[in-house]
């Protein structure tokens, strides 16, 4: 899947939720990651619904969990207690 880069955080949440509908639709056909989705949220400054899917994809254990302590589009979850607690779940320092 190529690499999600929402415009939400310019205020234009009209790319990424039309990304989250294709990914929910291409759910139906194949296994698509809640992490996919989580990075979507942030831009769209959801951040409960961003946690939500990351909590989701640690317990279906998706693999893209190691970009967890990484990816930059995770930045504005950082001192969340939840992403906290599931980096801690990773045993991922901060």
């Amino acid at each position: 899947m190529a690499r999600i880069r929402p415009r939400g955080a310019s205020g234009d949440s009209t790319k990424p939720l039309a990304t989250i509908r294709e990914l929910e639709e291409a759910w139906l056909q194949r296994y698509v990651s809640p992490f996919s989705t989580a990075l979507i949220y942030p831009a769209l400054r959801d951040k409960d619904r961003a946690l939500a899917e990351l909590e989701k994809a640690y317990g279906v254990r998706s693999m893209l969990l190691v970009m967890l302590k990484t990816d930059r589009t995770l930045d504005p979850l950082r001192s969340e207690p939840r992403f906290i607690a599931l980096m801690n779940k990773m045993n991922f320092e901060k």
